[in-house]
């Protein structure tokens, strides 16, 4: 289904100029105290008065809380939001009617009233009193609303990592993970039996890090290093000379990663290049400049896979909900590099 952006602007627009008009006609019946109702003159010059008013702080106030908005978020800037957004809105409405009050008394009588400052100060006293209430409304409103909608992000955003955490539990207990390292074991229960000991040991943390940090937003670097070495052995087992890793991390229990972003970055790189004998995979993980380099040389099979790019979109979007860090992916014509970044909790 195709929807007509134009044709939703112009109903938008017109059920908001509806609105002003009736609000006019009501405005012009009560400050005349009910004349309007009796003569016709006196109702067609007070809802032209008064739609010059609402147009004026409909449209004028709504144009300065939007550029606020953009310059001067509610969630980023609440105090001085609050006091330039009053402020301004106030200054704004003061002059506005008054400007339309005395451009009426020039239209209804021909010229400004002789005595200009005595009339500024009688109308400006309730320009303030309708500013002050416009302004104090249009505040709290404008304030309310961004606290709704921050607080209607936040939920979401909690929704969209749970589903994240989720689909990265889902991605690190996979069938194929599975079958693999069975195929693997049964192999070495046959031929090396303390190796095969060894394996089933390494296989259990793995299943049991995965379960212990499958809720956690973040991992120290010593426990995602403890993970990815263990990860590592399984895979060397697996593939023997067909893969080469290098891991040179710190145990750093201060500095802190997103939980087995490491582990699918590693998978990522041995899903979509030959991992053979003729033509070992070679995969370096180390620190540089903040970051978790992970670097691999790129040997693409001929019938290449079409990635789904759930594994890195998943690590992106988890470092979104926490982070301003971004995962730096770099490609050349012979290594594929993928700069994780390496993040600090506040205390």
């Amino acid at each position: 289904m195709r929807f007509n952006t134009k044709s939703i602007f112009c109903r938008s627009n017109l059920v908001k100029i509806s609105v002003i008009l009736i609000l006019s006609m009501g405005s012009a019946i009560f400050f005349s105290e009910g004349k309007a109702l009796h003569d016709f003159n006196t109702f067609i010059v007070g809802t032209l008065w008064s739609l010059v008013v609402w147009m004026t702080q409909w449209y004028g106030n709504e144009y300065i809380i939007s550029v606020l908005d953009k310059k001067w978020p509610w969630l980023d800037f609440p105090v001085k939001r609050l006091i330039l957004g009053f402020l301004s809105l106030v200054l704004y409405s003061f002059l506005a009617i008054l400007i339309v009050n005395i451009c009426f008394y020039w239209l209804i009588s021909g010229n400004f009233p002789s005595d200009l400052s005595g009339y500024i100060i009688y109308n400006g006293r309730v320009a303030v009193g309708i500013s002050l209430v416009i302004s104090t409304i249009l505040t709290s409103v404008g304030f309310f609303q961004a606290w709704r909608n921050t607080a209607l992000k936040e939920e979401q955003l909690k929704v969209e990592m749970l589903d994240y955490r989720y689909k990265t539990l889902l991605n690190q207990v996979n069938p194929h993970f599975l079958f693999n390292s069975l195929n693997v074991l049964t192999s070495l229960v046959h031929e090396d039996q303390d190796l095969a000991v060894k394996f089933i040991r390494q296989l259990s943390l793995i299943y049991r890090y995965t379960l212990e940090n499958r809720e956690r937003d973040l991992v120290s670097l010593k426990d995602e290093k403890t993970f990815i070495d263990s990860y590592v052995f399984l895979l060397k087992i697996r593939f023997e000379e067909a893969l080469k890793v290098e891991v040179d991390l710190e145990e750093d229990e201060e500095k802190y990663l997103l939980p087995m972003a490491l582990q699918i970055i590693v998978e990522n790189a041995i899903k979509h290049n030959i991992v053979s004998i003729q033509h070992p995979l070679s995969i370096k993980i180390y620190q540089q400049d903040g970051c978790i380099v992970v670097e691999n040389t790129i040997q693409l099979p001929n019938n290449k896979e079409e990635s789904t790019g759930f594994g890195l979109e998943n690590i992106k979007k988890r470092l979104s909900f926490l982070s301003d860090e971004q995962l730096e992916i770099i490609q050349s014509k012979t290594h594929y590099i993928a700069k994780l970044p390496i993040l600090t909790v506040l205390k």
